[in-house]
């Protein structure tokens, strides 16, 4: 009741992107009846579509993960229920979820929860990204729509762009689901949702620079071959503590890695480099002695058994300072300084677009 009175109360269900949710409060012979526009327009509308946004973030999430979500962000719970029905809408997860349903009593009730639960972390992830990063106090309708056109054609590609180590994750996932019973399909499917949180930050990207999401996310991916986030995020997403700080601390750690990527990301496909076919190549070159120092770092966190939140910590940020460095044109490169591209702020080096 918290959350319906809250999202009521607030406005945010206004615009045709949340009004559209009232159709799927009735039956589709109501709909057939009356049609979509009588439907649409009822007194009630606010209401029901509410009381469907609410009921239908409830039963994936829990109540209390949103709660929490909107407590570890700073955000009122409705602008948390709207940043998950973008997420929830965008990725497809409702027909993924629906579909996991239909196979009551035909797999392990234990793995169908499990798998439900992977859908909902992934979700839960990828909600609190669109609440650091989007603009979430207008219609949803069009981030609806322009995220989940590029995330359905990264989500198909998806495999082209992983890294080989990665490539084997997702084969090895994708083996083990259709063991325990999903179908091929909808295990590409599970497995893809799972990559949500990367997906969006590609998407973004590629609506924003207006750039194709697949050229987006090569180097998006292809970047893990360089500086690997995926392994930091992993260690983070693992982080395993009862103390309350400490998770806030790994989720906020988390979005701090995704800001740094996307950052890299960017200039590599808006700075001086971008007309190359594989800006990768370039800014392993010429941003070879900071790259080094982070590889080095990370190998030593790799070490630990279970590095800790100081230690990524040390990790994340040392990436952060570099990626300043390079961007703001202060990288030296290979740490000679001699003005030819390798060193500090040379021709063609690492700096931003003027």
């Amino acid at each position: 009741m918290y959350l319906k009175n809250d999202l009521l109360a607030s406005g945010e269900l206004e615009g045709p992107g949340i009004r559209a949710l009232v159709g799927e409060y009735f039956p589709p012979r109501v709909i057939e009846a009356a049609g979509e526009e009588a439907v649409g327009a009822h007194r009630l509308g606010a209401h029901m579509a509410c009381t469907y946004l609410t009921n239908m973030a409830v039963d994936t999430m829990g109540g209390a993960t949103l709660v929490q979500l909107a407590r570890d962000t700073g955000k009122p719970p409705s602008r948390v229920l709207k940043a998950w029905y973008v997420a929830w809408a965008a990725s497809g997860a409702g027909d993924t979820i629906q579909r996991l349903h239909d196979l009551d009593l035909e797999v392990q009730a234990g793995l169908q929860a499990q798998w439900l639960l992977g859908v909902a972390g992934a979700l839960d992830r990828a909600t609190r990204w669109l609440l650091a990063n989007e603009d979430l106090t207008g219609d949803p309708e069009f981030l609806i729509e322009s995220y989940g056109a590029s995330v359905s054609v990264l989500a198909a590609s998806l495999i082209q762009h992983l890294s080989d180590r990665k490539r084997r994750d997702v084969d090895q996932r994708i083996a083990m689901y259709k063991a325990d019973g999903l179908g091929a399909e909808l295990a590409r499917e599970l497995v893809a949702l799972e990559y949500i949180d990367g997906l969006l930050p590609v998407a973004a990207l590629a609506r924003r620079e207006e750039i194709q999401a697949s050229r987006v996310g090569s180097i998006y991916f292809g970047l893990v071959g360089i500086i690997d986030f995926a392994w930091l995020q992993e260690r983070l997403d693992k982080t395993s503590t009862s103390n309350a700080w400490e998770l806030r601390a790994a989720r906020s750690l988390a979005l701090e890695l995704e800001a740094v990527r996307t950052q890299i990301v960017r200039h590599l496909l808006t700075g001086p480099n971008a007309d190359l076919e594989n800006p990768l190549d370039a800014f392993r070159q010429r941003c070879r002695g900071g790259l080094e120092r982070i590889v080095e770092l990370i190998e030593e966190l790799r070490e630990e058994k279970r590095p800790g939140i100081p230690a990524l910590m040390v990790a994340i940020h040392a990436i952060r300072d570099e990626c300043s460095a390079w961007t703001n044109g202060e990288g030296n490169g290979n740490g000679n300084g001699n003005g030819n591209g390798n060193g500090n702020g040379g021709k063609n080096g690492w700096r931003p677009t003027p």
